[in-house]
This record gives C-alpha cells, structure tokens and sequence, in this order.
C-alpha cells in the first residue's frame, strides 16, 4: 500500500512518500518541489511545478521513484510507439466516435448516417478523412504480412 503526503509552503509543495522498486526494501522519499507562476489572459496567474530534474515548468509530475517530469523519466504515449496500421486505425475510430457522439450512426467500421446537427460539408470531410484512414491502415497491415 502507497500513500503521499503534501505539504504547501510558499513556492514549493514538498512530497513525502516512500516507494519500492522491483521488490527492493522501501525508500523514503522527502522533497520539495518548487512553483513556478505565470500571468493568465484576463487576470490572476497559472501555477506550475518546476521539475526538480531540470527545471522545466510542466503541469504533471510523475513520483515513481524520485519525482520528475515527463522528459526527465523519459515517458513516452501510447501512441509514439505504436505501429502505422495502428495509428490510421485509432484515427479511423477516432472519427466514428465524433460522428456516434453527435447522433450518427456507425456500423461494422461504416458511417450509415450523417448526424442531424451536423453540417454535410463537415460530414463529407470526416468521411473522406475516415476512408483514407481506413485504407492506409489496411494497407501498412498488408505491407507487414
């Protein structure tokens, strides 16, 4: 079981938690992390953390292990690692699920009906934009066979 504790003090959080890595013994871990602000738009400031690795101003933190930010773990998305068929498939969904979620209908990877609200200039854009996608996943899936 894990558990963290916050701390606020003026321009820092300090993070107070203990870990264990691949069974190792636990490890305490007790460190500030700095805040950094800057000015919205229309008044008052955003806050930030300011990663203890390097610096940078970033809006998440990862805590596994010592805390640091996305570039300092050297995380990665799904989706920078995922192969072409792959990437034109998620896209090809992606674009049903916009045209689902506004009240068209989508069956068996086919778009069926246009939503009512939507415009069929937009729609007919969407379409060609799902059948590329459709076809280039099929495509680079042949292409690795």
């Amino acid at each position: 079981m894990a558990s963290i504790t916050v701390g606020v003090e003026p321009e820092s959080v300090r993070l107070q938690y203990q870990f264990r890595a691949n069974g190792d013994d636990w490890r305490q871990v007790n460190t500030p992390v700095k805040l950094t602000r800057t000015p919205e738009h229309f008044g008052g400031e955003r806050v930030w953390f300011a990663c203890p690795g390097c610096e940078k101003r970033c809006a998440t933190i990862y805590i596994h292990g010592k805390p640091a930010c996305r570039t300092c773990k050297r995380l990665t998305y799904g989706c920078q690692v995922e192969k072409p068929y792959e990437q034109h498939l998620r896209q090809a969904r992606k674009i049903e699920n916009i045209i689902e979620s506004r009240g068209g209908v989508v069956s068996h990877g086919d778009i069926d009906r246009k939503p009512p609200t939507m415009h069929w200039s937009t729609f007919m854009r969407l379409v060609d934009r799902h059948d590329y996608h459709t076809e280039q996943s099929l495509r680079a899936a042949l292409a690795t066979m």
